[in-house]
């Protein structure tokens, strides 16, 4: 999984809130654009990793930025 000059390459990002479409898609993109495949994904900062309404409900932030996301897209039970 290394790059063509044979590196390793990797994304490093942050905050995503529940958005995990536009992640992957900014990591493809980046991936198309560059034609370097990357190894890895290090995520930090606030994921939100919420699977239904009742996850939702445990958010410690005011109502109006509880918002469920698309990371149920991607899990699996």
């Amino acid at each position: 999984m290394g790059g063509s000059e044979g590196g390793w390459y990797f994304a490093a990002v942050g905050d995503v809130h529940g958005q995990m479409h536009a992640m992957v898609r900014l990591l493809e993109g980046w991936s198309a654009r560059t034609g370097k495949p990357l190894a890895f994904v290090l995520q930090v900062g606030d994921f939100e990793p919420h699977r239904d309404d009742a996850d939702l409900a445990t958010m410690a932030a005011p109502a109006k930025y509880k918002h469920l996301g698309d990371f149920p897209a991607y899990h699996r039970r």
